[in-house]
């Protein structure tokens, strides 16, 4: 699906050191610590569509909140 295509697509795109020295010591890991909770959020909202498109294929109800 179109979210794990982003998901790949942004673990191809890791900060680089060198986009981030001139920042100060610190840019480079805070840019990777945001960079990694972007990538987990994708993979939560997968997760959770794969959930439910499971739970609605299987004919489960009461698992999409209203």
């Amino acid at each position: 699906n179109k979210i794990n295509e982003a998901c790949y697509a942004l673990t191809q795109a890791v900060p680089n050191g060198r986009d981030y020295y001139p920042q100060g010591p610190g840019a480079l890991n805070q840019a990777m610590t945001e960079h990694f909770a972007r990538l987990k959020h994708l993979q939560s909202v997968s997760q959770e569509l794969y959930r439910l498109t499971t739970a609605i294929d299987q004919g489960i109800e009461g698992v999409i909140p209203e």
